[in-house]
């Protein structure tokens, strides 16, 4: 069990410090690493690097980002706290898939067709319900 681990190894598995931050410092560097791929090809073809839209993206690209980076900690921490990996990942990725599509659906209006509508909201259901019949089975 994790109780009877090292101090030492408890550390190794700590998902809120040393992981979160080894996961941010990954997620900069594979960005550096896709923005100098796609600067390379575009000056290989002689064209300008991609712009950057600092003005644009300070602000929002900065909002965007850190909602995202609070969410998934709040995931992480569910995972730890509520159940494991095997019940709250698919949880997760079903409520963010339900609050994509609620977005795209009744606020953007990308759905117009009533009846596309009513089967969006079917399949919801039986998100939700297969979700909650998983957890009757974890306990």
């Amino acid at each position: 069990s994790f109780a009877a681990c090292p101090p030492f190894l408890k550390e190794q598995f700590d998902n809120m410090g040393s992981w979160m931050a080894s996961f941010g410092i990954g997620c900069a560097m594979v960005t550096a690493v896709y923005y100098f791929g796609a600067w390379a090809v575009e000056a290989a073809r002689g064209r300008q690097a991609p712009p950057m839209h600092f003005r644009v993206m300070s602000r929002y690209g900065s909002a965007a980002g850190l909602l995202w980076v609070i969410g998934y900690f709040f995931q992480q921490a569910a995972v730890v706290r509520a159940g494991g990996p095997a019940f709250m990942q698919p949880l997760n990725l079903a409520l963010q898939m339900i609050t994509s599509g609620a977005w795209g659906v009744f606020y953007y209006r990308e759905v117009s067709c009533p009846r596309r509508v009513v089967f969006w909201l079917i399949a919801v259901s039986m998100t939700i319900t297969f979700a909650v019949l998983l957890n009757a089975e974890r306990s």
